[in-house]
């Protein structure tokens, strides 16, 4: 399939962040079945950043999310799609959105050593739970 070519920057709808986030949280569970890990992993965290950026458009109330926001960086994009208290609130039930932050990034597109196989399940399970309290907080 031929991309079509780079998109403006600030001229994606919030709605498909949030369709994107669910494919990809699928994938990443089709992909730990097929023994993926490396790939299951990345997709999981970019998951979390789709989700993110959907979660900015909503906090915001713009349909589309702002260029200064294409970014790859988990914590600034948390910052922006939550407010301080929503923060404090996901942060102080658990601690695995620190870990994704600190672990997740889009370097692991280059990354040659495989993730050993319990180590990427346990952070899918990760992934799975930030997901589902981002959705549970803002759906």
């Amino acid at each position: 399939m031929a991309a079509k070519g780079k998109p403006q920057k600030g001229t994606t709808p919030g709605t498909r962040f949030r369709a994107v986030a669910e494919r990809r949280r699928k994938d990443m569970d089709a992909l730990l079945e097929k023994k993926r890990f490396d790939a299951a992993v990345y997709l999981g965290g970019y998951a979390i950043e789709c989700y993110l950026k959907y979660l900015i458009t909503r906090s915001q109330n713009i349909p589309k999310l702002p260029a200064d926001f294409e970014t790859h960086v988990l914590d600034d994009l948390a910052a922006a799609a939550f407010t301080p208290d929503e923060w404090d609130s996901i942060t102080r039930t658990n601690k695995a959105f620190e870990r994704i932050i600190d672990e997740w990034g889009p370097s692991m597109r280059y990354q040659a050593n495989a993730i050993p196989a319990a180590k990427a399940k346990e952070f899918c399970t990760l992934i799975d739970l930030v997901y589902n309290q981002m959705k549970e907080l803002k759906p």
